[in-house]
């Protein structure tokens, strides 16, 4: 247990190298708001993963932002002492706003950590050094240029590529049954060469049960 004596609120940003596009729009920046704590014996910090508009999801970085600057953090500044495990009861008052507690949560988990020395992968109870690294594709003009996007993620060692897909309309104005590209991009990209890459797509608020 520790006591946390302050805490800096941060907004960061950088460009993306390419353009994201997925079914809520274009993406050319990731923005998100970063905290520091620090406690008695060590500094912490967390990372929300909100994003810029409530569009994917209801919390978005002015939200996260004010939850934490009202309500979350000083409540925490108030604790005699704190553990990140006791924060959920901490911050019981305040309803739902899970990315903007989770980012308090893991800047103190990261203190206390950096305080035993112990990584986080110790901490989770890892039993290997190395991971699978994979990466998201954004939705493509065409079923070329996402091919050559994933040949080229292919080749720089990612082994988990996630597709981003949308329904396609006709030309006499109805609409498929479902993601064209998406099936398209599957049926394209899973080839013998690569029988342990692990392929994925998502068309989260664009389809419908069938």
């Amino acid at each position: 247990m520790t006591r946390v004596r302050r805490i800096e609120l941060r907004l960061v940003g950088l460009p993306l190298v390419r353009p994201f596009r997925t079914s809520f729009g274009i993406a050319t920046r990731k923005e998100c708001v970063v905290v520091r704590v620090e406690t008695e014996a060590a500094e912490g910090w967390g990372e929300c993963v909100a994003d810029i508009e409530p569009d994917f999801s209801s919390e978005w970085n002015q939200s996260a932002w004010s939850a934490i600057q009202t309500f979350l953090g000083p409540t925490l500044l108030h604790e005699p002492e704190v553990s990140a495990e006791s924060l959920h009861e901490v911050f019981g008052f305040v309803r739902g706003n899970p990315m903007a507690k989770a980012t308090l949560v893991n800047a103190v988990l990261d203190a206390e950590l950096r305080r035993r020395g112990e990584s986080l992968a110790s901490y989770l109870g890892a039993a290997r050094e190395r991971v699978v690294c994979g990466v998201s594709v954004g939705i493509t003009e065409t079923a070329d240029e996402l091919r050559a996007q994933v040949d080229a993620y292919l080749a720089d060692g990612y082994r988990r590529i996630k597709l981003r897909s949308r329904p396609v309309w006709t030309s006499t104005g109805s609409r498929r049954s479902g993601p064209t590209i998406q099936t398209y991009s599957c049926r394209s990209t899973r080839t013998p060469r690569t029988p342990s890459r692990m392929l994925t797509s998502s068309a989260r608020s664009t389809t419908s049960a069938c």
